[in-house]
């Protein structure tokens, strides 16, 4: 955690930090969480989390890796989380909703941060290859923020995407993407959330 001005920054290790044993599933261990949430108190305007996996994706790719993880959890039976978990490893569908609970955590906190007359509260992250800003309009109980909450992702200079690749994430920023993403959640179960946020 460094105090840059305004701002108190708190980074997390999001990869080699995660849980993964005895069927948990957890992007930060318990250690971790309880200090993110000490940082989240640390009084200043401007609250920054960095972690390198997106807390935000864009909303087709986020329904896409929901429902994956909901169908590795075994919602379908065996057979379909046995498919579904070789396709999260294939796809690398590794990111903060794929790890329910940890996601769930993180917007939480996400809303205390803003919930202590902050001027703003900002997530910075990579991983995903291309850039975007994503901005929070409701939390999950359908209250707005408090206080102004963004997320800055950018990755563009890791590699070259495949051109098909950089078309499907295209696609998926888009409001078709979307609207595929919304409307495969509603036909596959999915429970619906209130929260909402809008990508640039």
């Amino acid at each position: 955690a460094r105090d840059l001005g305004l701002a108190r920054l708190a980074m997390v290790d999001s990869r080699d930090g995660r849980v993964l044993a005895d069927g948990q599933r957890d992007l930060l261990d318990s250690d971790e969480w309880e200090w993110l949430e000490h940082q989240v108190k640390e009084p200043a305007p401007y609250f920054l989390l960095g972690t390198s996996l997106p807390l935000l994706l864009p909303r087709g790719l986020h329904e896409v890796e929901r429902i994956n993880a909901v169908a590795c959890a075994g919602r379908w039976g065996r057979l379909v989380a046995r498919i579904s978990e070789e396709l999260r490893q294939a796809a690398q569908l590794s990111h903060w909703i794929t790890f329910p609970a940890s996601f769930d955590r993180a917007l939480r906190l996400l809303y205390a941060a803003g919930d202590q007359q902050r001027r703003g509260v900002i997530v910075l992250s990579g991983d995903v290859h291309f850039s975007y800003a994503a901005q929070v309009h409701t939390w999950p109980d359908g209250s707005r923020p408090v206080t102004p909450t963004h997320q800055l992702v950018s990755s563009p200079f890791s590699h070259d995407l495949q051109y098909g690749i950089a078309g499907g994430l295209r696609v998926m920023a888009s409001r078709i993407g979307d609207f595929i993403g919304r409307l495969v959640a509603r036909m596959a179960g999915a429970p619906a959330s209130a929260l909402h946020w809008t990508i640039e």
